[in-house]
């Protein structure tokens, strides 16, 4: 504000932004002079989209709970292996294909296939 020689450039451009660029509140949005454009009163946030997450509470769990490695009763499957792919279907695993099997015979130990079937051991 002091400098007479000062240049402030306002910018304006598309972009795509997860934060609500529009909760915006400063008065100098919009204006033709921009003399008096300062870090200070301009492209400022509404305080509210700044806040920190306190609406829930976290509490850590305990790993001997909450850490699951082994699914004994559970068969995930992955798209086929082309060599025209551009990207590797193969290593795509999802947790989406899944089957879940009953576990009153006890874990699954091999897959074996028979004709058109899968025979799960």
């Amino acid at each position: 504000m002091e400098d007479t020689n000062s240049v402030t450039d306002v910018v304006s451009f598309m972009v795509e932004t997860r934060v609500n660029i529009d909760g915006r509140y400063d008065k100098n949005r919009g204006n033709k002079n921009n003399l008096t454009t300062t870090p200070t009163n301009f492209n400022l946030l509404n305080p509210v989209y700044n806040q920190t997450d306190n609406f829930f509470i976290y509490r850590p769990l305990s790993s001997t709970i909450s850490n699951v490695s082994k699914f004994a009763n559970t068969i995930t499957w992955s798209l086929t292996k082309s060599s025209a792919a551009l990207t590797d279907a193969w290593t795509n695993i999802t947790m989406a294909s899944v089957l879940d099997l009953d576990g009153d015979k006890g874990g699954v130990n091999v897959i074996k296939r028979f004709n058109n079937e899968l025979i799960a051991f």
